[in-house]
């Protein structure tokens, strides 16, 4: 009987880590990243449906958390800068609005993971890897997103 709880238990714990979405992997990386090089939290409501959680470290943001949520769905960028504060190094962007194009505004769940000195961009659809390329103007537009939104908090 012990013997079947503990395979059972084992199978259990094996196809939970399996299963690990990619948006939980984000999280994750970002929980630990803020533990190793953030100092200081602060929250900021830039408007009322726009929320940043920001990390500093010598007053200088090291990781923000920017969610929008427009009337339907949800936005929001993971910015990671380095331990400087200075320069950007990865922006994690996902977009999880309708698809007005049909009847049923079902919600399309699209992430970016851009690295902004290599101009690539990782998408992702419904948490499946899509493409992996270098998209110069995508990252340009992001990247310019982000330093304004590093700009305000800082």
């Amino acid at each position: 009987m012990r013997h079947l709880i503990f395979i059972i238990t084992t199978l259990f714990i094996s196809c939970s880590q399996k299963s690990e979405t990619l948006q939980e992997k984000l999280e994750k990386e970002f929980e630990l990243t803020k533990l190793k090089i953030a100092v200081r939290e602060r929250n900021i409501q830039t408007a009322p449906d726009w929320k940043d959680k920001v990390y500093y470290k010598n007053n200088k943001a090291i990781l923000i958390f920017e969610e929008t949520m427009p009337e339907l769905g949800f936005t929001s960028k993971r910015i990671y800068c380095d331990e400087a504060g200075v320069e950007i190094k990865k922006i994690v962007y996902r977009k999880c609005l309708p698809n007005w194009k049909g009847e049923s505004y079902k919600l399309q769940d699209s992430t970016f993971i851009i690295f902004p000195k290599q101009n690539l961009v990782e998408s992702y659809y419904e948490n499946k890897l899509v493409n992996s390329s270098s998209r110069v103007r995508f990252c340009e537009r992001i990247l310019k997103e982000a330093k304004y939104i590093k700009n305000q908090v800082e």
